[in-house]
């Protein structure tokens, strides 16, 4: 009999790092002989006023709801083809009760920041996996809590969750001290789901091309600002090549009218700019981890607001601190003709993804 997994993640939406860190995790657990779906976390009902605000902003803004729309739609095509997921809750008890009807080998929380605070905070009881466990065993694969430090009242809450948890396994080191200090509880280290699969994988999952003689900087930038325009106007100018913009920014009434912002391309052509790149500029971690993937020379820029930990952790197991940049006064051009050694990069996340198969070997087998 196979064993039956449940994932819970967050919510899946128009960010491709987390759409893609959920089918990789998905995948890999497939790929050992499991039965895998992705949990749905239930919805919070609105009160009736802010329902009645919702309608006359989507009125008032209908070009920006119509844009919302286009974009929601490039993503759910991937996420309805590729990630198999359980029927929506309306509740926390529905929630529970799929959990125990469907009588799960074990729940994974992970992976992505499902435990950054002021992300979940109204769905703590889920992301903690707060259900009856009877025979369901309770894991953390890669959870981030997005920050180096946790202050909240419901820390007595979050400790008694975790103490009934089979195996934790968080994406960053400062995780796994924050959870010795503030909880008492050994972790793991382990690195993200995407780099469990191999750059052939999703060449051949996603039907990518052959790499194309573009001469091609890519650029997947989150937040559009003047020194990261100002480093990438640099690397263009020095490496001679043409660049290629795609935006990670969420569509809001803020950036709508700006195309740059606002358009999105499929999943798979976001893939294929990573594998036909002759460099990459990022400010997201997981378009770092897809340069890196794809074995390209990349620049990372700290992006410091959305959480600096989760880039420094995977580039220090992977010796490649050098790769990460706080400002325009950090870039100097000899970053562009230090070569990155891959075969030694490759043979650490080989490493690291043994280690992530002797996880899951131990709690699900132990």
């Amino acid at each position: 009999m196979k064993t039956k997994l449940a994932i819970q993640t967050l919510k899946l939406s128009t960010n491709y790092g987390g759409i893609l860190q959920a089918f990789a995790l998905q995948y890999f657990l497939q790929e050992r002989g499991a039965e895998v779906v992705h949990l749905n976390m239930y919805e919070i009902p609105k009160p009736f006023i802010l329902r009645l605000k919702l309608i006359l902003h989507r009125f008032r803004y209908r070009k920006l709801e119509r844009t919302k729309k286009n974009t929601e739609n490039v993503f759910s095509t991937f996420i309805k083809s590729y990630i198999k997921l359980a029927p929506p809750a309306s509740t926390l008890q529905e929630w529970k009760d799929y959990i125990r009807l469907n009588e799960f080998d074990a729940v994974v929380v992970g992976s992505d920041q499902v435990w950054r605070l002021e992300y979940i905070n109204a769905f703590i009881e889920g992301y903690f996996l707060d259900f009856p466990k009877e025979k369901t065993k309770k894991i953390a694969y890669a959870a981030s809590f997005g920050k180096d430090s946790l202050i909240s009242d419901r820390i007595p809450q979050i400790r008694k969750l975790l103490e009934d948890f089979d195996a934790i396994s968080v994406r960053e080191k400062s995780g796994v001290q924050l959870l010795s200090q503030k909880f008492n509880i050994k972790a793991d280290h382990v690195i993200d789901p995407t780099l469990l699969l191999h750059q052939t994988d999703y060449s051949k999952l996603f039907g990518l091309k052959g790499r194309l003689n573009t001469k091609e900087l890519f650029c997947y930038v989150l937040d559009k600002t003047p020194f990261k325009l100002e480093i990438i106007e640099k690397v263009k100018k020095q490496l001679e090549l043409k660049e290629r913009f795609v935006y990670g920014v969420e569509v809001t009434k803020e950036n709508y009218k700006d195309s740059d912002l606002s358009t999105k391309v499929p999943v798979e052509s976001w893939l294929q700019s990573f594998q036909n790149a002759e460099y990459v500029i990022t400010d997201s971690f997981h378009g770092m981890i897809f340069a890196i993937i794809f074995n390209k020379p990349f620049l990372v820029i700290a992006n410091e607001h959305r959480g600096v930990a989760r880039f420094e952790s995977l580039l220090d197991v992977l010796e490649l601190r050098d790769r990460l940049l706080f400002g325009s006064e950090d870039f100097e051009n000899s970053f562009l003709t230090k070569m990155i050694d891959y075969d030694q990069v490759n043979e650490k996340i080989r490493i690291e993804k043994d280690k992530a198969v002797r996880f899951f070997n131990n709690v699900l087998n132990g």
